[in-house]
């Protein structure tokens, strides 16, 4: 190699890429904690696993030292970005569990798109000028002591990492997921995650902890026992048909109210004097969003804490709605506008024990809006499948229209708007799902066939809330929940709750004997003299709560439980040689 004159040393490259990647790590978490003052002191727990990353360029010579160095600060400028735009989406750095998930993205590519700024690609802004000294670089190749250096930075940059670990790990602010990247920088957040990736593996639940699970869940068995002001209701379901609507990204903040001067979902609002009205119901989703909103309403469990738990664990034993109703002799059907693989709903589906999944290739109308089947289409096909089944049954019918980026043609565009911008757009797709809702339920009512039916009706998640800034009010994470009867005397009941009590007070207004799921489902009877769940992913818990240890305890009752099967054990444990337990069978058929 020719020796240029004043050629930088590869050394001045190793600095500035480890200087670059430590700015691009404080504008991260600038990003995602713009409100802290404190950044600046917890940046320096990026420096270790910077370093380490970095030693590993002493293993190559001459010019792949450079190479590696450049190529380092590719990837990590690359992952940086993923991380800002999922955390637009999701409130948190990208897991590695999300990255296997890559063949359920296809349907999403307009989503993510919407969520990319161009001041992202500033992150990149350094590559040129490292590249540009690449080029002059002077290379030296001193073989002994380059394995020294990598060994001795490698050796203490592990040694200061699982210090920074375990203190993080000891922190009261420790169980917070959004912390994590904080706590230990967003690059050791990412270490730390394929940590957890590698010992979750195979996991198995041995008998302390699935004691530990039992327990639990038999604690929270007194949080199902009615007030006695509610007492009353208890049956007051049963034998009804059951129509359950999963609305995307629905905010409570939208029930009952007009925004320039108009109503956004006066369909849904005219349900509510012969409604059961819960108003302060929290989202409690993870990554799984819209399939974690099905999780918590089906089987009353918070989802796992890292990845998309209807990927992960598709195949698990769940106690479901679906199988408790199919003791009292419902049929369930679950009616979604998107391919039936996707985030591995039909696995998922036959695992909570629907008879049937209707999904986009069943479709008689396969017309399309946004990211799937229109809702009016889906609507449609409910009203067809509804009209063949025999009573009692059970409908989970899943909207799609409304997904961010709130995309819908002009000729759906119901309302009269001043601007033309994110909120506009949410407000659109809202009102035209409300719209195709509000036809669905017409044509049920001439059909007759809500004449012994309940529709129960939730948002999965926040909408404009959740992905832009927006001038509407505050949603405080917030989704509707109602349950409406025709002909009933409608009342509201305030209530703090989550997602995850829907399953077993929709048990109580069944008439299900408590036994059958009371030691089951980790939600709270909102008809209880308890306050309800309101316990966000975080793990912090909104409302007034008794016994809140007991709840602090939940997500992690919950990821252990799903992560190591509970119920396939204890099912196992529970049937006799040669039989059948009820929470373990599965349909495969309509009963028409």
């Amino acid at each position: 190699m020719v020796k240029l004159k004043g050629s930088p040393k590869p050394i001045l490259i190793l600095l500035l890429v480890l200087l670059s990647i430590l700015i691009k790590s404080v504008i991260v978490l600038y990003f995602l904690f713009s409100a802290r003052s404190d950044i600046l002191s917890y940046s320096i727990y990026a420096a270790a696993p910077v370093l380490f990353l970095i030693s590993f360029s002493y293993l190559f010579p001459r010019q792949g030292q450079i190479v590696y160095l450049l190529g380092l600060d590719l990837i990590i400028s690359g992952l940086f970005i993923a991380d800002v735009v999922y955390a637009r989406a999701y409130g948190h750095l990208l897991s590695i569990h999300m990255l296997f998930a890559k063949d359920n993205m296809e349907d999403l590519g307009a989503s993510i798109f919407s969520l990319l700024r161009g001041t992202d690609f500033l992150l990149l802004l350094d590559l040129p000028f490292l590249f540009f000294l690449a080029l002059k670089a002077q290379y030296q190749d001193l073989a002994r002591k380059r394995i020294r250096v990598f060994c001795y930075t490698a050796v203490c940059s592990v040694v200061i990492i699982g210090f920074q670990f375990g203190q993080v790990a000891d922190s009261k602010m420790f169980g917070n997921y959004k912390l994590e990247p904080l706590l230990m920088s967003p690059l050791g957040n990412h270490m730390f995650d394929i940590c957890r990736f590698i010992y979750e593996k195979g996991d198995q639940l041995d008998q302390e902890e699935a004691e530990t699970v039992a327990k639990w869940l038999a604690d929270n068995q007194k949080y199902q026992k009615p007030a006695e002001t509610y007492a009353g209701l208890a049956g007051l379901l049963n034998n009804k048909n059951i129509i359950a609507i999963q609305v995307e990204s629905l905010e409570t903040i939208l029930v009952g109210k007009s925004y320039y001067g108009q109503e956004i979902t006066p369909h849904i609002n005219s349900l509510l004097d012969s409604s059961i009205y819960f108003n302060h119901i929290v989202e409690q989703v993870r990554d799984g969003n819209s399939s974690d909103a099905e999780l918590l309403f089906n089987a009353s469990l918070y989802p796992v804490s890292r990845g998309s738990t209807f990927l992960r664990f598709g195949d698990n034993t769940y106690l479901t709605l679906p199988k408790l109703l199919r003791e009292q002799g419902y049929t369930s059907v679950a009616i979604h506008g998107d391919n039936r693989k996707y985030w591995n709903r039909d696995q998922v589906f036959r695992a909570f024990g629907f008879d049937e999944f209707v999904a986009e290739e069943q479709f008689a109308d396969k017309s399309s809006v946004g990211m799937g089947i229109a809702d009016e289409a889906l609507f449609a096909q409910a009203v067809a499948e509804i009209k063949e089944l025999r009573e009692p049954y059970n409908v989970f019918i899943i909207t799609l229209t409304s997904h961010m980026p709130f995309t819908l043609d002009e000729d759906k565009q119901y309302l009269e708007l001043p601007v033309a911008d994110e909120t506009s757009a949410y407000l659109q797709s809202i009102a035209y799902t409300d719209k195709a809702f509000g036809e669905f339920y017409e044509q049920l009512a001439a059909e007759g066939l809500l004449d012994n039916t309940a529709l129960i009706l939730y948002g999965d998640h926040e909408g404009i809330h959740k992905y832009f800034p927006t001038v509407l009010p505050a949603n405080n994470s917030e989704i509707p929940f109602l349950i409406h009867i025709p002909g009933m005397q409608g009342f509201t009941v305030e209530k703090n709750g989550g997602q995850i009590d829907m399953l077993p007070t929709i048990a109580f207004l069944l008439g299900i004997e408590e036994e059958k799921y009371s030691a089951a489902v980790m939600g709270r009877n909102l008809f209880g003299k308890y306050p309800g769940s309101a316990l966000l992913p975080t793990g912090e818990v909104l409302g007034a709560s008794d016994d809140a240890g007991h709840l602090a305890a939940a997500l992690a009752i919950a990821d252990r439980s799903i992560r190591g099967d509970y119920f396939k054990q204890k099912q196992a444990a529970a049937q006799p040689e040669g039989g059948k337990s009820a929470i373990g069978i599965i349909g495969n058929g309509k009963s028409k």
